[in-house]
């Protein structure tokens, strides 16, 4: 019996069920390919070489502290587990009992008093035998990685702050000058590196100095000179900590799957924002490095306005994949930049304190004008900043940004 050929019509649909299927395979099979093609990742690497910017962390040439460097900085922070700050004992209501400028309470005085004055003496010995060289503890960084560090600096840098504070005349220079050593040894590879030096280190280092700043006129006023070596290179630290920051967005977004933003049932799009936005996110960290790179430590600070400005206005559009990805990894321009320029100020200014020198200009000042200052029955009792909205505000704390020099406004 012979059978009977489909009809034309049967075969056309075929033919186009056939086609159909192709081009599905053919969508998945490219999507898969778009997906796990590296291509994109080569030309930002190309970028980065031309820019000579670093791709992993060898090439920041990490070199960690030596085994008994190592030994001396758990030593210090063992001490310090026992010689633990005031400042780190909470009040009733869950703040701190004391911040610098308030009366000094007695039972400050008091926990002070009761601490073990051999345990005191061997963690500055430990503290001084570390010098100030980068104490580089990690060979490389990722967003994961803990970095204890941070708290056991914080920690040390409360206590010696006290000390500063509650120390006789003739000890204030030494506590002073051990809490700027503590700054330098901090080593800063990384955003959030540059961001704890600035936003607590220091700043608590520098208010600690300000507290006793009649006393050190008198007995260390060379201690400036110490002030200005700490804070001289914060444009520097922060443009490597931008490279480090590069580093790990790099090594963080090669792999969209594996990203901690995808971490997470609610997370389960991110691996396609990741693919479809690292392009664009890692080449406009790229750009912001090579342009901040080409400016001083006050440029910058014009810079990151118009960064924000610009980053802002985009925002309020759609918000497409590699801007979604500039929200995660890129800094708060403004506000990274600004701490560091007012920790600069406030150290520039006890220095001239010291050195009997005109006050720095007002970085944020639009007129150039230099930092103003706060009276008090005819007496200079502080100096102000008009802070980022450029705006005189007489010396309003809550507007303007105040440095307490001789007494809190």
């Amino acid at each position: 019996m012979t059978e009977t050929p489909p009809s034309p019509r049967r075969r056309g649909w075929r033919i186009l069920g056939l086609i159909v299927v192709g081009m599905v395979l053919l969508t998945i099979g490219g999507g898969f390919w778009w997906y796990y093609d590296d291509g994109d990742m080569e030309a930002v690497r190309e970028q980065a070489r031309q820019q000579g910017r670093p791709l992993v962390w060898s090439d920041l040439k990490l070199e960690k502290a030596g085994a008994e460097r190592r030994q001396l900085w758990q030593r210090a922070t063992d001490l310090g587990k026992q010689v633990s700050a005031f400042q780190s004992k909470l009040g009733p209501d869950g703040k701190r009992r004391y911040k610098v400028w308030d009366a000094i309470p007695d039972e400050m005085r008091a926990h002070h008093a009761a601490l073990d004055a051999t345990v005191i003496a061997e963690l500055a010995s430990v503290l001084d035998q570390l010098g100030d060289q980068p104490l580089v503890l990690h060979d490389q960084i990722s967003y994961s990685r803990l970095l204890p560090e941070i708290g056991q600096a914080r920690a040390l840098i409360r206590f010696m702050q006290e000390c500063v504070i509650l120390a006789e005349p003739i000890e204030v220079g030494v506590w002073g000058r051990r809490m700027l050593a503590m700054c330098r040894r901090y080593a800063v590879d990384s955003l959030i590196q540059h961001m704890m030096i600035n936003s607590s280190l220091l700043e608590a280092s520098l208010q600690g100095i300000a507290f006793r700043l009649e006393d050190l006129k008198q007995t260390d006023p060379t201690i400036a000179i110490a002030i200005l070596d700490t804070i001289r290179p914060q444009h520097d630290q922060l443009l490597r900590a931008l490279d480090g920051e590069f580093v790990m967005m790099l090594d963080a977004l090669a792999r969209p799957g594996s990203s901690h933003l995808a971490d997470g049932p609610d997370n389960w799009y991110m691996p396609m924002v990741i693919r479809s936005g690292r392009h664009g996110a890692l080449s406009a960290q790229l750009d912001a490095i090579q342009q901040l790179r080409q400016l001083d430590a006050g440029a910058a600070l014009t810079w990151s306005r118009a960064m924000e400005a610009r980053i802002n206005a985009a925002r309020q559009g759609i918000p497409y994949p590699s801007l979604i990805l500039q929200g995660f990894y890129m800094p708060a321009w403004g506000a990274v930049i600004g701490q560091s320029e007012r920790v600069r100020l406030r150290g520039r200014v006890l220095a001239a304190e010291l050195q009997g020198t005109p006050w720095p200009v007002d970085a944020f000042d639009p007129t150039g004008a230099t930092l103003r200052a706060i009276q008090r029955d005819g007496r200079v009792i502080a100096a102000y900043s008009v802070s980022t909205d450029g705006i005189d505000q007489n010396g309003d704390p809550k507007k303007d940004h105040v440095f307490p020099l001789y007494a809190k406004p």
